[in-house]
């Protein structure tokens, strides 16, 4: 999931999963023993594709993300995520995986601080 702009050229083509609903249809025709790995600068809402995956995700690429660009902010430092339903998310998910995050060190320390003891 790349975001919500279709980019599409000579040299590109047109990318699986680009929703949650596309993703799922080809997620549920694969093994149950193989899980998924999230990047969440990529999804503009991470906690959709946390709670569609639930028992199937293994791993996260934890960063802000606002679906379209390349941010990788920390957690908290943006607009377009809501981190209250992203970490409700991963609760409903019961989500017990690793959690990278990826990110730029001196917004980390500027935003991130201040906002998380809003969650």
């Amino acid at each position: 999931m790349l975001g919500y702009e279709l980019l599409k050229d000579e040299n590109r083509e047109r990318p699986l999963c680009r929703t949650v609903d596309k993703m799922m249809k080809i997620t549920n025709r694969l093994p149950k023993s193989i899980y998924a790995a999230v990047d969440m600068n990529h999804i503009k809402n991470p906690e959709k594709v946390i709670c569609a995956l639930s028992k199937q995700l293994k791993s996260v690429y934890v960063s802000y993300g606002d679906g379209k660009n390349e941010c990788h902010y920390f957690p908290c430092s943006g607009r377009e995520n809501n981190w209250v339903d992203i970490l409700s998310a991963f609760n409903e998910a019961n989500y017990k995986g690793r959690c990278i995050y990826e990110s730029h060190w001196l917004i980390a320390t500027r935003h991130c601080t201040s906002n998380i003891f809003q969650l």
